[in-house]
């Protein structure tokens, strides 16, 4: 009888245990069958390893059972649905106090059906004037009509992300008129064809364009699609010396073939992976990088090529090539690319480092440049000069 009693007194510690780790840590109120669905699932080590991954490891990526899985992988456990309700009903609560934790359930994976929302909360996108102002830019023409409708016609069939939207090339279309009106000094990428068909996936056409405005504005994806491509040059200056820091002997290979890191990456930064990763890794990355910017095409880029590294030695130029604009058929699994890129330094400081030396490197190429310029103009002012005497004699 003593025994039975203890177990039952026990088991009211544990429930009541649970019941205060689950409201601290998510601030939801749990019910009985979230309780003993964590009770069945979580022993008390690896509840204690939840509390300190939500409170204290922002970038830690390993669930409870020590391998990494997601909301949107096999398994599922139904109360992070309730969690992320709770984050998007409480969101400006979350965004003072628990980014930190926002960070972590974005890394481990929105469910599908939050996904648009999530996606409009992180771009701060609810913006009822710019839906309306875009039914208005669609009556206007945009000189850049008619390259979109090549490029639509061109990319669409070959790529898997357009399979669900292959019936929605109006829409598309649209929203890259659009934008391309909104924004004349920059017009239409075709980066951009991939991140608004994406969104395209997930949300009506109105919705999308806000959203892709907000990129655009506060995701430097603006500066990386300007003529005249200095931030796409600084992205890949950062990410050349990345693999010099962290694959020296992979970063030697490259330049002993005379294989160019914009080579292969420039598609990378311009569409965040879209064009190159399969559609569930793509849609992962995206997710990451809503929430951190273009820190995640870094890491993400760095564990591909730490990945093949080994076979990339032994490749020349022609095989690399083959070997990186297939990443289909290899880079397969999201867990396991999110996992490995939180594994890559970067620092932020070495970063803005960086950036600094690649700005000084494009002012020395201006003046150099514009030294040339005045050389040739002076010959071509001497030479003109010397036929004029030459003719008065």
């Amino acid at each position: 009888m003593f025994i039975l009693h203890l177990k039952i007194y026990l088991s009211i510690v544990c429930y009541l245990f649970v019941c205060l780790f689950i409201s601290l840590t998510f601030s939801i109120k749990p019910t009985l069958s979230y309780v003993l669905q964590i009770l069945h699932i979580y022993t008390p080590k690896q509840a204690i390893f939840l509390n300190r991954l939500l409170e204290t490891d922002s970038k830690s990526l390993y669930p409870l059972n020590g391998v990494l899985q997601s909301p949107t992988s096999t398994k599922t456990f139904s109360f992070e649905d309730d969690i992320w309700d709770n984050v998007i009903k409480e969101w400006d609560d979350w965004c003072k106090r628990k980014v930190g934790k926002i960070k972590v359930l974005i890394r481990r994976g929105v469910p599908a059906h939050l996904r648009p929302a999530v996606w409009q909360l992180l771009c701060d996108a609810q913006n009822v004037a710019v839906q309306q102002k875009y039914s208005d830019l669609l009556k206007s023409s945009s000189p850049s009509e008619t390259l979109i409708l090549r490029d639509l016609t061109r990319i669409l069939p070959q790529h898997q992300l357009f399979h669900k939207v292959a019936t929605c090339q109006k829409p598309l279309f649209n929203v890259l008129k659009a934008y391309s009106i909104l924004d004349r000094e920059i017009g239409y990428c075709q980066g951009s064809v991939f991140i608004v068909g994406l969104l395209l996936t997930q949300m009506a056409e109105e919705e999308a364009f806000c959203i892709f405005v907000r990129l655009m504005k506060d995701f430097r994806m603006r500066d990386l699609y300007r003529s005249n491509m200095v931030e796409l040059g600084c992205c890949l200056h950062q990410f050349d010396a990345m693999i010099k820091d962290q694959l020296p002997e992979l970063h030697s290979h490259f330049q002993t073939q005379g294989f160019h890191t914009s080579m292969f990456s420039s598609s990378w930064f311009l569409n965040i992976l879209l064009s190159s990763l399969p559609i569930t890794a793509a849609i992962r990355i995206f997710d990451i990088f809503m929430c951190e910017g273009l820190e995640i095409v870094f890491r993400v880029g760095l564990a591909l090529l730490q990945m093949k590294q080994t076979e990339l030695i032994k490749l020349d130029v022609e095989g690399m090539m083959n070997c990186l604009q297939n990443l289909e058929s290899w880079a397969s699994d999201p867990d396991g690319i999110i996992e490995a890129a939180y594994q890559i330094k970067y620092n932020p400081s070495r970063m803005k480092q960086l950036r600094q030396e690649y700005a000084s490197i494009k002012t020395k190429k201006l003046e150099e440049r514009k030294e040339l310029n005045v050389s040739v103009c002076l010959h071509i002012i001497f030479l003109n000069s010397t036929e004029k005497l030459v003719f008065r004699f």
